[in-house]
């Protein structure tokens, strides 16, 4: 995770709380927002877009002119999250592919 910012430590641990992963998935930005308050990060819908976009892009090959994820990464990477549909947290594999997915839901909001 490129930052150490509150939200990109909110969504760092929300692969190790298959709890949280159903909040995000199902939304809205608010509920999301206060889950994460609920947890000890005070952090605002745009920091956790923001922290989201620096996720994304900072596995983008160099040439993304924008710094920002194209709209194909963000739903590639959302479509994602209904992969990870179980009770038990995530291993190194599939926990990136989590982050990834988290990262694209909060971008989708």
């Amino acid at each position: 995770m490129p930052s150490n910012s509150p939200a990109s430590k909110f969504i760092e641990e929300s692969v190790n709380h298959p709890e949280w992963l159903k909040t995000i998935e199902a939304g809205p930005a608010e509920a999301i927002v206060s889950l994460a308050k609920e947890q000890g990060f005070d952090v605002t819908l745009n920091d956790l877009k923001d922290a989201a976009k620096e996720l994304l892009t900072s596995n983008q090959p160099q040439g993304s002119a924008t710094g920002e994820p194209s709209k194909e990464t963000i739903d590639e990477a959302a479509s994602g999250m209904s992969d990870f549909q179980n009770d038990t947290g995530y291993g190194d594999d599939t926990g990136y592919a989590a982050l990834y997915g988290v990262a694209g839901v909060l971008l989708k909001l």
